[in-house]
């Protein structure tokens, strides 16, 4: 079983880091996409620090977080995969009004909250926290 260990978590580390967009996570985690007009948007900054700092929150929601800007798109957490050409995300996506958007993915796939501000983490948990899906897993946790 030690022996396993070890590929289990590069398995795994690999699915996350070949991820293309964000249906690529689809049943397997949730996502927080943070569109910007650019890649070093203060407001993205203000996002992700604010999020960093519920970073244990993240991990036990299954959350992962993906900044989208025209081109391209970056996960942040749960780990830092680098720049990757965008696939249409930020086009799809994006309210074509707004220079800042926050798009909260659920494990389905489905748009679970869509705003312009910046989302603070207690919020975005209790969100999370009344889905049936998360329900389901604090049951099964306990």
């Amino acid at each position: 079983m030690k022996r396993l260990l070890p590929v289990i978590i590069c398995l795994l580390w690999l699915q996350l880091v070949t991820a293309q967009n964000p249906a690529d996570y689809k049943w397997q985690n949730r996502a927080v996409v943070v569109f910007t007009d650019s890649t070093n948007s203060e407001k993205f900054e203000a996002q992700r620090k604010e999020l960093t700092a519920g970073i244990k929150g993240f991990e036990e929601r299954k959350l992962v977080l993906l900044h989208s800007t025209p081109g391209k798109f970056k996960q942040y957490l749960p780990m830092d995969s680098g720049w990757r050409d965008d696939v249409g995300i930020y086009d799809q996506m994006l309210d074509k009004e707004a220079d800042f958007e926050v798009i909260l993915i659920g494990l389905d796939g489905g748009v679970k909250l869509r705003q312009r501000e910046i989302l603070e983490s207690s919020y975005l948990f209790k969100i999370i926290d009344s889905m049936p899906m998360r329900q389901a897993e604090l049951k099964r946790s306990n």
